[in-house]
């Protein structure tokens, strides 16, 4: 909307007044009004010491051979250099890797069983912390009934004997006591 406004005043009052009322900086209006690029950009040019198809081959024959196979990449430089070998840096050995997609952990790792779903088994979890709650409840109440026991039960004693005074019957419901109005 703002653009088809613009078009027809820019001519009659110039590019930086028109920009500067409606608030939008120059490099957008020149930005929006350019034409989008049509042709793709050059590719870069390789550089003058890439390796060839051949020192790449050897490259990844030497880190794939039997003996370098569980060895870092620094350690396959320093043991081929220690031998008076240099075949290139250990960032081209990273980027020779990388477009092979070979880049991983090369040492063997002990691996972990894959842990399983909890989806179907959840009622069986659930039974079992049940159990398992119902479990640690009648351990700490039969602990509580033992100790009360060892220690003579005085408490014990008092509540059986607020309930027998609870259920005795009143003075009213016993036979030979009269009723006091």
């Amino acid at each position: 909307m703002i653009e088809e406004c613009l078009c027809p005043i820019e001519p009659l009052l110039g590019t930086k007044a028109v920009c500067a009322a409606v608030g939008r900086p120059r490099a957008t209006y020149y930005q929006r009004g350019r034409p989008a690029r049509v042709t793709p950009r050059k590719p870069r040019p390789g550089p003058p010491n890439k390796l060839s198809d051949v020192e790449v081959d050897a490259v990844l024959s030497q880190l794939r051979s039997e003996r370098f196979v569980d060895c870092s990449l620094d350690q396959v430089y320093f043991t081929l250099l220690d031998e008076g070998t240099y075949i290139t840096s250990v960032s081209s050995f990273y980027r020779i890797l990388r477009a092979n997609v070979e880049v991983k952990e090369r040492r063997r790792q002990a691996t972990h069983p894959a842990k399983s779903s909890r989806g179907l088994d959840q009622d069986a979890v659930s039974r079992r912390h049940d159990l398992h709650k119902c479990a640690a409840f009648s351990i700490a109440f039969s602990y509580v009934f033992l100790q009360a026991f060892e220690n003579g039960a005085s408490w014990l004693g008092w509540v059986t004997t607020q309930a027998r005074v609870r259920n005795r019957p009143s003075r009213r419901d016993r036979p030979g006591s009269e009723a006091v109005d």
